[in-house]
């Protein structure tokens, strides 16, 4: 049974949040609401019996996962179970070199850049990719990775800051 705070992974490869299962007013049929991790955010309702389905194979040949939704991870954790298995090295947050940014970034940039570390699949991918984009990461946008995945990083320097967001994705 989905439960709020935990992640699932559609078999089209997006992620989502549980928030809640709900009771139909009328039929009481049982209905997953669930929150996209990507794009706008947005909420969506599900009938619960579809959300457990698995995927028409039929249908969609390719799809390796067998399940329509698979749990990843949760709130409490914040790791996803695939996270745990991972075999890839993780860069430490000392690794990273980090020099002024001088660019006049637009928000529209920025938003850019938050929009595809979001869309990322595993912390591995997340800490590779604040690794190669140190210079463009800004106080703004971690305080934006921060709010999306329920962090708090503390005020500084956004050196001290990044390396901070680093160490919690590890």
């Amino acid at each position: 049974m989905p439960r709020p705070g935990e992640f699932y992974r559609h078999f089209k490869n997006k992620t989502y949040e549980i928030l809640t299962v709900a009771t139909h007013s009328e039929t009481g049929e049982k209905l997953v609401v669930y929150r996209a991790l990507y794009g706008t955010y947005q909420d969506y309702v599900r009938p619960l019996a579809m959300f457990l389905s698995e995927v028409d194979h039929e249908k969609y040949p390719d799809v390796r996962q067998k399940y329509r939704f698979e749990r990843i991870g949760d709130r409490v954790s914040g790791i996803p179970e695939e996270e745990k298995r991972e075999k890839t090295a993780v860069p430490s947050p000392t690794d990273i070199n980090i020099e002024e940014n001088d660019s006049d970034e637009t928000n529209e940039e920025g938003q850019e850049l938050l929009m595809e570390f979001l869309d990322l699949e595993t912390f591995a991918e997340k800490r590779e990719f604040l690794r190669l984009h140190s210079k463009e990461v800004t106080d703004k946008f971690i305080d934006d990775v921060g709010t999306v995945m329920d962090l708090t990083i503390k005020k500084g320097e956004t050196e001290d800051r990044l390396r901070e967001l680093i160490s919690c994705l590890s």
